[in-house]
């Protein structure tokens, strides 16, 4: 089962990353606790990406930027989605 968590969780950062890409912005894993510097066009093309890719409807809790700051945020809000 954790191999199986384990592999979902990387298929989900590769996918996320995807997002970030199409976006023009290109991140490594030493880059996922940082803040993430992006407009707020970029922001809401990220969270349309995401509800479109994971065939999910992001609450309206989350579109406050300040709440997704990092790679990490956006990674722990699609697996709360997800899981």
């Amino acid at each position: 089962m954790q191999f199986i968590m384990e592999n979902s969780n990387n298929d989900i950062t590769k996918r996320l990353m995807n997002i970030f890409e199409l976006i023009g912005v290109y991140l490594n894993e030493d880059d996922f606790d940082e803040h993430i510097e992006i407009n707020s066009i970029q922001f809401v093309n990220i969270i349309l990406s995401l509800e479109e890719e994971f065939l999910i409807r992001i609450s309206s809790d989350f579109f406050d930027y300040s709440k997704l700051r990092c790679f990490n945020d956006y990674l722990n809000l699609i697996n709360s989605y997800v899981w």
